[in-house]
């Protein structure tokens, strides 16, 4: 069974990512969350690659930043999708020039923003009521 990883330091977003990604697709993938980076470190380097790893950019410890070139050394092809709950847009020219391989999503995100890359686009539909369908 593939896994997805999810590293963020507030456990609501990565319970929500969870529970979003484990609705959508119920037992295809195992998911496995970390609040800690360190923690999530180790379990990188013992257990990937993951069909996708959701990263927060700005956590305590080891930044979403800092990991990424940890992750791309031990898996060169790893998908990322970094999140971020910064609106700054020059953050998000950065990101882009430094990490054009990977995706910023911002947070509140939308559910469709989270299982777009996990499965087969026509799956996912943009929805128009964000108030029922953001996560933040």
């Amino acid at each position: 069974m593939e896994e997805v990883l999810i590293i963020d330091d507030y456990e609501d977003i990565t319970d929500a990512i969870a529970s979003v990604i484990k609705y959508a697709f119920k037992d295809k993938y195992k998911v496995s969350i970390f609040n800690d980076s360190e923690l999530a470190l180790y379990y990188l380097k013992t257990n990937g690659p993951f069909k996708m790893i959701f990263l927060d950019l700005d956590m305590p410890k080891i930044s979403g930043d800092t990991l990424i070139p940890m992750i791309k050394e031990l898996y060169p092809n790893q998908k990322i999708k970094i999140i971020t709950g910064k609106s700054d847009s020059q953050l998000e020219e950065l990101i882009n020039n430094k990490y054009p391989e990977y995706k910023l999503v911002r947070k509140p995100f939308q559910l469709y923003e989270i299982i777009e890359d996990l499965e087969d686009k026509s799956l996912v539909k943009p929805t128009k009521q964000k108030s029922e369908s953001s996560i933040s």
